[in-house]
């Protein structure tokens, strides 16, 4: 089909320009508009935790392909363009046409499963800009082959793709393999048995249990007594006789040993985090997330940061006045730190898309968060002098590490087995930091 894109096959050299400026433009156009509508179907699905899971699984399957031990059919048409519209069709409409079959993806012959393995996981995202700009490059490269120095080049890499393929199929792996601390970070699929989430404070422990995909809120007493919350969902705070966690309707603040409500903050509220009477969290509306503190005595709210709603904001942490959360645009990640009040935020530890950090916690001077790397996840403490320390590691793709909680002498951190999804609350001894 490159070949039709010549001056001959298109009457002269300025019709070919035109013919290639218009099949490029239909391409980027088309693939755009796919990647666009599955990031948008992604994000009304929700769910993101099962859609990257499955984007993975995806990538497996290909990677298991490429290397030749798979025998997987690549969903497509076993066919080219229609090569008769370049004799009964004006040349807008065929280079037009031409652009639009090949950027979408779906009209034509597919060798490989890398292209699918890209429409999963933009799907996963649930991005519409990011899905459309990510396609967009990909209708951009089939603009790129019809002004290829003639087919002698696209022969060459076509007789060169038995070698290709295991290559594409390492590639595929690291892809698949990336996708760990996604999964991890995303928050729509539970552990399906254990406990997560750990909060402490004056040696009570709050956490989430998950039993065969019911939950529960529980607070382990200092005294060894266990309280129960059967209407919690997830990520409790506790601070002296308070507690708040997220449950079917917003977030409920009560009296740990006795149950007794003392507040409730209805909507789409998440992620609470307790420091004396201040409650940190995540309200998300249709055009913005925004992290803000409710002084919990005088009913005033303050909006320490607020974003997209495309932009994570992680669970975040509170002591005296001080908020550390972090925030993940898809481009970056980073973590902040930022006085209640104050117009100034600072940077606690910053990532890129190669690697992110995420889940700060604080606690007794110190400053902790999680830095993961593809599988590779870590648990690193800076105390009040400045001094940062690595003090655990959990190599994956088996497990990582997600929530965690600061006391005195020791650092409980969720371990969770991304095989089983069994979770469990470890114990990590602070040392000299």
């Amino acid at each position: 089909m490159v070949e039709t894109l010549t001056p001959a096959g298109c009457g002269g050299r300025h019709r070919q320009i035109a013919a290639v400026a218009m099949f490029t433009v239909a391409s980027i156009v088309a693939a755009a508009s796919v990647g666009g509508l599955l990031g948008w179907v992604g994000r009304e699905i929700g769910h993101q935790r099962i859609l990257l899971a499955g984007a993975a699984f995806i990538a497996v399957l290909a990677a298991l392909r490429e290397a030749g031990i798979l025998r997987v059919a690549v969903p497509d048409i076993k066919r080219q363009v229609p090569e008769h519209w370049r004799r009964t069709r004006p040349l807008p409409v065929w280079t037009t046409g031409y652009g639009a079959i090949l950027g979408s993806g779906f009209g034509t012959y597919q060798p490989a499963a890398t292209y699918w393995t890209t429409l999963g996981a933009v799907t996963a995202m649930g991005k519409p800009l990011a899905g459309a700009i990510c396609m967009g490059i990909f209708g951009l490269t089939r603009g790129v082959m019809a002004v290829a120095p003639g087919s002698a080049l696209l022969g060459r890499f076509a007789s060169a793709y038995t070698a290709i393929r295991p290559v594409n199929a390492l590639v595929l792996t690291a892809l698949a393999l990336a996708f760990a601390p996604a999964i991890a970070q995303a928050e729509d699929w539970p552990s399906q048995n254990g406990t997560a989430d750990p909060s402490l404070h004056m040696g009570n422990l709050a956490y989430t249990r998950w039993t065969d995909g019911t939950t529960r809120v529980e607070v382990r007493a200092a005294t060894g007594e266990t309280f129960q919350f059967p209407d919690g969902t997830k990520l409790p705070s506790i601070y002296g006789t308070r507690l708040a966690f997220q449950d079917a309707s917003g977030i409920r603040i009560v009296e740990w040993r006795t149950g007794r409500l003392l507040r409730r903050i209805t909507g789409p509220v998440s992620k609470p985090a307790l420091f004396r009477e201040n409650l940190v969290y995540v309200r998300t509306s249709t055009v913005s997330k925004r992290l803000q503190v409710l002084q919990t005595q005088l009913g005033t709210v303050r909006t320490i940061a607020s974003t997209s709603p495309d932009t994570d904001l992680g669970r975040p942490a509170i002591a005296d006045k001080i908020v550390t959360w972090h925030q993940n645009d898809g481009g970056g990640h980073v973590i902040y730190r930022k006085a209640i009040g104050s117009t100034t935020r600072t940077v606690v530890a910053s990532g890129r898309r190669r690697y992110m950090v995420r889940d700060p916690a604080m606690g007794w001077g110190r400053t902790a968060w999680i830095f993961s790397d593809a599988e590779v996840t870590s648990v690193w403490v800076r105390n009040a002098r400045g001094v940062t320390r690595r003090v655990a590691t959990t190599l994956g793709p088996d497990f990582i590490y997600t929530n965690l909680t600061v006391g005195q002498r020791r650092i409980l951190v969720n371990r969770w087995n991304l095989l089983t999804g069994e979770s469990t609350i470890d114990t990590i001894p602070l040392v000299n930091i």
